[in-house]
């Protein structure tokens, strides 16, 4: 009855639902856009190709999806020589591509004289021949597997035998013969060939640890401070059942909230997945799965999910418990959050800054944040160096999982049941700042500070601002761009010939378009070589164009034109309208109560509006850089500023802009328009929570107003 009382009081929390819609569909979006024209993981192969594959191979059997795909490659290798034909007179024809004349090849070249499809599953020969041949490197590794096997005992072998000599007590011996022995023992088998990209990708979803923790976090502040913070405590104590048997009941609330976070981010991932690279079998062994050749268990697909889904809610149960454990000692909010948040960022800071081969490696894996990364824990073997002594890293994690729960579990309810009814102590940054000999009583309560402290703190502003600076940094070191060989030779062209044009340039690109054309008509087998250049010559040569019947200058403009796109603002536009909205609903609508209370202070009207929208307006100005600048940051490094003090009108993408500026000026004058549309946009959001009476409701309506419509646009475009 208290387990379900517990559960009632948590899911009753609106602010939670709202809480896990917003940060699901963060992690869907975030999925869905992932790779979708920038290249990304797939390096340009489109989704369907993957999911076609997929349904080829399910109508084929296991044994002869090899002969499938090797002869997909040797239909490719048709369609290319036949291409290339045209170039080549017919007496040359046959000794270039003796391809043609193998009876294998006739049936592809009628095909190809039909006017049959070439490119099934991109829609692009060059990208075809690439998908295919990742599909037989992934194939080879799969029907490789005993020989892989074979392969690691022998190394280990030899490296144990050069070690005879050497000192026997070091952990590089010990490493050498505890990983032979395991592999040793692995059951060799032959293994069945799935596409399982859909597998791959949502295991690795770059925001799914992120949106589970902050999640199951909020879970944790929601059972333990805020019953503190109202002083509710205090009744539960004097109850039969109030104090050690409280907070199992509450421990235990908060374990299951942890498993149903884990479950839901999880799922969505693999229906994501699933929905863009097509769902995969999931009886196949594990070793079958990319990525996961080096796992030592015997057990399928489905069988590591559930292992997976357990390891990771035991995970963000304990980072819940450090909160909870936290919540339960300290006397407020802001030592909780102050404590939780150093504690993280600490222990991420040594998990992805120590080297793995440091002397201070153990700190890297007896992390709390190591035991998050789930797959690098139960996707191959790893002994760990800790006091030359070999130890496995999965006995570590599982070893420092339990001892962690049991410490953290036991700490909480003894102190729980021993504390006093000590009351919850507000923060009061005045007092704070009142004992600091610097600023001594100078420092009194103002009407700034009232309010700053209610957006940030009672309205757990601070705490959505590190969200998203926290989200903003995940999403954008996984924003991918392309290394594109034609736009590789495009650059060069522009860097050696770009700007003006003159008539050095003119000549330049008249002998270039005649070198190529020669090139073309040549019979060498090494003039294909050096045709590599002409695409990126063509993108030069049409710029050139342009440029020459403009009275422009040839501008190397890929970067600008994906900083510029509609589709890049979009994506921007929708990540902090998001915060936008959560950040801003509670303005108003938390006073609804007690507004006229407000209003009848000699600063209740006027002065104190102008204050929070003062307040909101730096809050503004700070979330629209940290959207917009890292992404500017990003594509200016990779593609360079060349350029940018050209005229606008050179830029592919801004052909059609009126004014007659520079890049630069443009760049300045787009983020001027976009900030002065974003403030207008906060006076509306502060407009209608001043409307509203309820906050939740504000929350959901300005989502739709906001988010919903640019949303959409994005995903028709």
């Amino acid at each position: 009855m208290i387990l379900k009382n517990e559960l009632f009081k948590l899911f009753s929390k609106k602010i939670l639902w709202i809480l896990i819609i917003i940060l699901l569909l963060i992690n869907v979006l975030s999925l869905i856009f992932t790779g979708s024209d920038l290249g990304d993981e797939n390096y340009g192969i489109p989704d369907s190709a993957y999911s076609r594959m997929q349904s080829d191979l399910s109508n084929i059997a296991v044994q002869e999806r090899l002969s499938f795909v090797e002869e997909k490659i040797y239909e490719q290798e048709v369609y290319s020589a036949l291409s290339s034909a045209k170039n080549f007179s017919e007496d040359l024809l046959f000794s270039v591509f003796p391809i043609l004349q193998e009876d294998r090849a006739q049936k592809y070249i009628s095909y190809y004289s039909a006017g049959a499809a070439t490119a099934p599953y991109t829609g692009d020969s060059d990208t075809e021949q690439r998908f295919l041949a990742n599909i037989l490197d992934q194939m080879n590794i799969v029907y490789g597997y005993n020989d892989y096997l074979d392969e690691i005992q022998k190394q280990a072998d030899h490296m144990s035998a050069s070690a005879v000599f050497g000192n026997t007590n070091t952990f590089g011996r010990r490493n050498i013969e505890k990983t032979a022995a395991v592999y040793a023992n692995v059951k060799k088998q032959e293994l069945p060939f799935c596409i399982t990209e859909n597998i791959v990708f949502a295991l690795n979803a770059p925001l799914m640890d992120i949106c589970s923790v902050l999640v199951t976090l909020y879970a944790a502040l929601v059972l333990i401070c805020d019953e503190r913070e109202n002083g509710t405590f205090s009744l539960f104590r004097t109850l039969k059942k109030g104090r050690a048997k409280l907070m199992l009941v509450k421990i235990i609330a908060l374990f299951i909230f942890c498993t149903g976070s884990a479950v839901l981010f999880i799922t969505s991932d693999l229906i994501v997945g699933g929905a863009r690279f097509g769902f995969c079998d999931l009886n196949i062994p594990i070793q079958s799965v990319q990525g996961f050749i080096e796992c030592i268990f015997d057990i399928s697909l489905w069988q590591y999910l559930l292992i997976y889904l357990a390891a990771k809610s035991f995970s963000y149960f304990i980072i819940s418990m450090i909160t909870f454990f936290a919540g339960t000692v300290a006397k407020n909010n802001i030592a909780v959050y102050t404590v939780v948040g150093g504690i993280i960022v600490i222990e991420w800071i040594l998990y992805f800054f120590i080297d793995s081969l440091s002397v201070l490696a153990p700190l890297k894996y007896i992390n709390i944040v190591s035991l998050t990364q789930t797959n690098d824990i139960l996707g191959s073997y790893r002994n760990i160096n800790i006091f030359e002594q070999a130890l496995s890293l999965e006995a570590i994690s599982i070893a420092l999982a339990l001892t962690l729960i049991a410490c953290l579990v036991c700490a909480t309810v003894i102190i729980f049941s021993r504390q006093k009814n000590t009351a919850y102590s507000t923060f009061g940054l005045s007092t704070v700042l009142s004992r600091i000999k610097p600023f001594d009583r100078r420092i009194s309560v103002s009407l700034f500070y009232h309010e700053a402290y209610k957006i940030f703190f009672t309205n757990k502003g601070a705490l959505v601002l590190v969200i998203m600076v926290i989200l903003c940094r995940t999403m954008y070191a996984n924003f991918y761009i392309e290394h594109d060989e034609t736009d590789g030779y495009f650059r060069q062209y522009v860097s050696e010939h770009g700007g003006k044009i003159t008539a050095e340039i003119s000549e330049f690109v008249t002998t270039e378009s005649l070198r190529f054309e020669q090139l073309s008509q040549e019979s060498e087998i090494a003039s294909e070589i050096a045709l590599r250049p002409r695409n990126g010559f063509e993108v030069f040569r049409e710029r050139y164009t342009y440029a020459k019947e403009n009275s422009a200058e040839i501008v190397y403009d890929t970067g600008y034109n994906l900083l510029f796109s509609i589709k890049t603002i979009l994506r921007q536009l929708i990540f902090m309208l998001i915060f936008m909205c959560i950040i801003s609903a509670p303005s108003f609508a938390c006073d609804s109560k007690t507004t006229m209370l407000i209003n009848s202070t000699p600063k209740g009207r006027k002065q104190d509006i102008l204050v929070r929208i003062l307040i909101y307006g730096i809050t503004t100005t700070a979330m629209f850089v940290i959207s917009h600048m890292p992404i500017l940051i990003k594509i200016l490094q990779h593609y360079g500023t060349d350029g940018i003090n050209s005229g606008v009108k050179s830029i592919n993408a801004l052909q059609n802009f009126s004014l007659d500026i520079t890049v630069l000026e443009y760049m300045i004058l787009q983020y001027a328009v976009l900030l002065t549309a974003t403030f207008i946009a906060m006076t509306i959001m502060l407009w209608i929570s001043h409307r509203m009476k309820s906050v939740n409701a504000c929350m959901i309506l300005l989502l739709a107003i906001f988010v919903v419509p640019c949303a959409m646009t994005l995903m028709l475009m």
